[in-house]
This record gives C-alpha cells, sequence and structure tokens, in this order.
C-alpha cells in the first residue's frame, strides 16, 4: 500500500543555541520549489571576491566545515537533512539535531564561516522522519556537473546557475533529488536529477 506523505511547513527562528553564534529567520515549505528565489550571484560571474560554492573545491571545503560543525567532533554521528540549499556564495543545511531528533537545526556557510545553529520550527501533519533523508545517501560532488548541463539544458549562451536545492520531491513522490534553478535574459528555467546525480531530462 502506498501512502501519500504531507509536506512538511517549517520555519527557522533566530534562537541561538550556541554562545555567540548568529541566527537565521527564514520561511519554507517543503515541497517542490518551482521559482527561483534572487538571492544569489551567477555562478559564471565575470568577477567575483571569493570562488564559487557550486564549483568542486569550495564546495568540498564549505561541506566538511558545515558537517564537521553539526557532528561536533564525533566523527561518527550520521547527519539526516531536511534540505540543502547552495548558491554561488552560501550554502545552508537543515538537519536533524543529533542530540534531540525531534528538532531542525539550520546552519549556513558563506564567505569562508560557518553560522548556526538556529531552529527551524516545524508546521504541519507531515511526521518528520519521513522528510529526512541520509547526507550520505546524495551524490554532492555531482553537483558541478549538473550545473554545467543544466545551463546546457536551458541556456546554454547566456544561462546561469542561481542556486540548487536538495530534498525529498513530497508530496509527489518520497525520491531524493536536486533541482538546479537558472537564470537568462531570454529564459529561464530548471533541472531535477536524481539523488545519484543523474539528470532527469524525460
Amino acid at each position: 500500500m502506498t501512502l501519500r506523505l504531507r509536506s512538511l511547513i517549517l520555519v527557522s527562528t533566530a534562537v541561538g543555541l550556541l554562545g555567540g553564534c548568529e541566527t537565521v529567520a527564514a520561511e519554507r515549505v517543503i515541497e517542490p520549489d518551482t521559482k527561483p528565489r534572487p538571492s544569489a550571484q551567477p555562478l559564471k560571474s565575470l568577477r567575483t571576491e571569493r570562488p564559487s560554492l557550486l564549483e568542486a573545491e569550495p564546495l568540498e571545503r564549505a561541506l566538511e566545515a558545515v558537517t564537521a560543525a553539526i557532528r561536533r567532533g564525533d566523527t561518527s554521528v550520521e547527519i539526516e537533512l531536511l534540505e540543502l540549499r547552495a548558491s554561488a556564495e552560501r550554502l545552508v543545511l537543515q538537519a536533524a539535531d543529533p542530540a534531540a531528533p525531534e528538532r531542525v537545526l539550520q546552519w549556513e556557510y558563506s564567505q569562508g564561516e560557518t553560522k548556526g545553529p538556529s531552529v527551524v520550527e516545524l508546521r504541519g501533519t507531515g511526521k518528520l522522519q519521513e522528510n529526512l533523508f541520509p547526507l550520505e545517501s546524495v551524490y554532492l560532488k555531482a553537483i558541478p556537473r549538473l550545473c554545467s548541463i543544466a545551463v546546457d539544458h536551458v541556456d546554454p549562451q547566456d544561462g546561469r546557475v542561481s542556486h540548487l536545492i536538495i530534498r525529498r520531491n513530497l508530496p509527489f513522490s518520497q525520491d531524493v533529488r536536486f533541482r538546479l534553478f537558472v537564470d537568462s535574459p531570454r529564459r529561464s528555467g530548471l533541472l531535477d536529477a536524481n539523488r545519484f546525480g543523474h539528470p532527469l531530462l524525460g
């Protein structure tokens, strides 16, 4: 029997959990996002002060910094994600709190610094565990390649990846998907991929 899962609505509340940490306030809905959010610099900007976090080495450094902050020195901790967002300048992870699994924390990496955590307020009738997925189950090294494929798919001449989201494809399915958003002066679009980094072009 197939269960139809309802999505969770969640809001980040600025509640500091660590002394001196900055907090983040944001509103999110856990269902496929169809509208790009104009918060990021283009991937192929002619002049950038820092390397794009959508490129391999900067992305790897950012992920190492954020996951180290989540684990707090305990490398055995398994990270259960609710959502990962990335742009050229910013990486945001929302993950179950290892110390309190029914709570979700948000961590942010930008300009070489890790900020957080802030508590994510969960709302709705969905169950948190049905929305979570292991960080290790997603092939994050595919991101730079997917950015190139997304640009070629939408507008090879002037397209730029603004940001991407990784989460379950609720309420339509339990699949974990990448969704990459491409902006262009002529047309904008998106590219979906499965958790292994294989584009879904059908």
